[in-house]
């Protein structure tokens, strides 16, 4: 997946889109072995990031991902602070971390990507 494809989706997203993905993210369905799962992705997607360039690429990224979740929500009318906003635009922080680190994260981006894939299926499905 391409950062910049990912991030031009993310200017797109409606607040339905974001409702939708907020939901999916904290679904009560959850179970402790998915959330040990995704903990682990994460975690490995900081593994990844090697040396203080790419630490810092990837925390722009992420700070970019995630303001444009909110501007996307703002640009609707959303208040903010608003939790489904912020529960989306973390994930999305993540993934575009994720991006950053390479191919090494591809296995850990697919999965934490999986409950966006009803939102932005064309994006998510050329990673």
């Amino acid at each position: 997946m391409e950062l910049g494809a990912f991030t031009g989706t993310l200017r797109q997203l409606s607040v339905t889109e974001i409702r939708t993905l907020a939901a999916d993210l904290r679904s009560d369905t959850r179970s402790a072995e998915e959330e040990i799962t995704a903990m682990r992705a994460m975690l490995a997607i900081d593994g990844h990031l090697h040396g203080v360039v790419m630490r810092n690429r990837a925390a722009l990224a992420a700070r970019d991902a995630a303001a444009l979740v909110q501007r996307a929500a703002l640009a609707e009318g959303v208040g903010l602070p608003d939790d489904d906003v912020t529960c989306v635009a973390r994930a999305a922080a993540v993934i575009a971390r994720g991006i950053v680190a390479g191919s090494e994260a591809d296995r850990e981006v697919q999965l934490l990507s999986q409950p966006w894939s009803r939102v932005v299926v064309g994006t998510l499905a050329a990673a």
